[in-house]
């Protein structure tokens, strides 16, 4: 199980991928902090010659504690359209950004590590134009989800940032079937979105 719920205060537990982890230990251990604080956390260049669009497949996970209805889970990942993300893998930051975003509302019926039972999920699926670097995998069934979530980096740093996310948004398959010579786009990309996929991804996401 990738996703897990970590205790943050007695009323309050936080959401965290298994990857970022090796960050949180290090903000928490005394020796280690000042050195994990100073975590490299610059974001792109306008060019961004070293990035590239990919169309998406992931879910929405929301902070479950907070208990947003879904026209709340749906506004949050709309709104989150061309603002800076991270994701923290073992201790190491990169950024991307949601170009443009298709979210499916309807409930997604799924397992979850507390039990084996078919039941309705708090995720939202959906599918997103995402600008990501270019050496990055966004993966497969066989591999976890790339987690990401909105950097407010003039407001906090990073640590604070992975206590008050909202959520995460788990970035799980890529669409590889895009005829060569296409260049993605806003305008065109949705054509090459496979809706099955999409939510098949979004239910295998635990």
């Amino acid at each position: 199980m990738q996703y897990a719920y970590m205790q943050f205060t007695k009323d309050r537990n936080f959401l965290v991928d298994a990857r970022e982890l090796r960050y949180i230990e290090q903000i928490m251990d005394a020796e280690d902090r000042q050195r994990a604080a100073e975590l490299s956390d610059t974001a792109p260049s306008e060019e961004k010659g070293d990035y590239r669009l990919a169309v998406v497949y992931g879910c929405y996970m929301p902070q479950a504690d907070l208990n947003f209805p879904t026209n709340e889970k749906v506004r949050q990942v709309e709104e989150a359209v061309g603002f800076a993300m991270v994701t923290v893998q073992d201790a190491e930051v990169r950024y991307l950004t949601i170009e443009a975003v298709k979210v499916f509302d309807n409930p997604l019926i799924s397992t979850c590590g507390h039990s084996k039972e078919l039941h309705r999920s708090q995720n939202i699926g959906f599918a997103a134009l995402v600008q990501i670097p270019k050496e990055m995998v966004i993966g497969s069934a066989s591999t976890q989800a790339v987690s990401a979530f909105l950097r407010y980096k003039e407001q906090m740093d990073l640590m604070s940032n992975v206590l008050n996310r909202k959520g995460v948004f788990a970035l799980k398959a890529e669409e590889k079937r895009i005829p060569k010579g296409i260049t993605l786009t806003k305008e065109n990309w949705l054509n090459y979105l496979d809706v099955n996929r999409a939510l098949k991804t979004a239910r295998d996401i635990i």
